[in-house]
């Protein structure tokens, strides 16, 4: 293990995670501040190379202010895509791009332990087990290279929207034990989204917020009983974070961490289990 995982694990453990959440969010909106001014924007070309995004790569994005070049670091993070992706209205795809660290039925899924008290992934959703147990759970890490924009996965009607207050824990899934990656998304600040397909089947996201992460952004044009097409552009993440599903169908051969997302790539079939495919980039 890198020394710089075990120092990190070591601060989120015994100095962020417990750090009272007001505290928290108020460091967070100094990093937002740090990342729209124009100086840093010196900081783009060391994070590209860190994290191999090459100028081949970054052609397929342009700046989230609709300027020809990036104004800063921000503008940057929340890039745009050139040429989102051309999808069908009956095709179903992941919303983001990330890495996948927890997946399953919900009535499957390990209780997680918050402060004493056991509690299903469908907390995350602000639903009971009981209410969602035979949807399927995915959570999808956003680290810090990854395009931060979120889509609709599904066409159908956004009947909800819900801001749950919360802290803004670390959410590094390598910071957990494998049964408890999901921990920091009961407990973080996050907007549920619920989407009705045109079965009238439920498709939740929560939008989740981490360190670093002063605000999840919608888009202006994003409100209930409005009809999003699969695809559509929902909002974005100042600064990193996760993305939590619960959806009709299972799906198969998904793998902790090495399973990878990338929005509107990955079509999923609305049919059984076994015909539903993945893919492993």
């Amino acid at each position: 293990m890198k020394i710089s995982t075990i120092l990190n694990r070591s601060f989120a453990a015994h100095l962020w995670n417990p750090m009272p959440g007001w505290l928290q969010f108020t460091i967070s909106k100094i990093y937002t501040r740090i990342y729209t001014t124009a100086l840093s924007r010196l900081i783009i070309g060391w994070f590209s190379k860190r994290y191999g995004l090459s100028v081949e790569k970054l052609k397929a994005y342009k700046p989230a202010s609709g300027e020809k070049r990036y104004k800063n670091f921000q503008d940057f993070f929340a890039r745009k895509l050139v040429s989102p992706p051309e999808l069908r209205p009956d095709e179903n795809v992941w919303p983001c791009e990330g890495n996948i660290v927890e997946f399953g039925q919900v009535k499957n899924l390990e209780l997680v332990h918050v402060k004493g008290q056991a509690q299903s992934v469908a907390n995350i959703f602000g639903r009971t087990k009981s209410e969602i147990s035979k949807s399927f759970f995915v959570n999808i890490f956003l680290h810090n290279h990854h395009y931060h924009r979120f889509h609709a996965p599904v066409s159908g009607r956004l009947v909800k929207i819900e801001r749950i207050p919360g802290k803004l824990s670390f959410l590094r899934p390598w910071f957990y034990k494998k049964s408890e990656v999901s921990k920091p998304s009961l407990v973080n600040e996050r907007v549920i989204l619920e989407i009705r397909d045109v079965k009238n089947n439920p498709w939740y996201l929560a939008i989740v917020g981490g360190m670093g992460v002063g605000t999840i952004v919608l888009n202006a044009n994003v409100n209930t009983n409005q009809f999003v097409n699969c695809g559509d552009e929902i909002g974005h993440f100042l600064l990193g974070s996760t993305i939590c599903l619960a959806i009709p169908d299972g799906l198969e051969g998904l793998h902790y961490m090495k399973s990878v997302t990338a929005m509107g790539t990955m079509p999923l079939k609305k049919t059984s289990v076994s015909e539903l495919i993945h893919h492993v980039r």
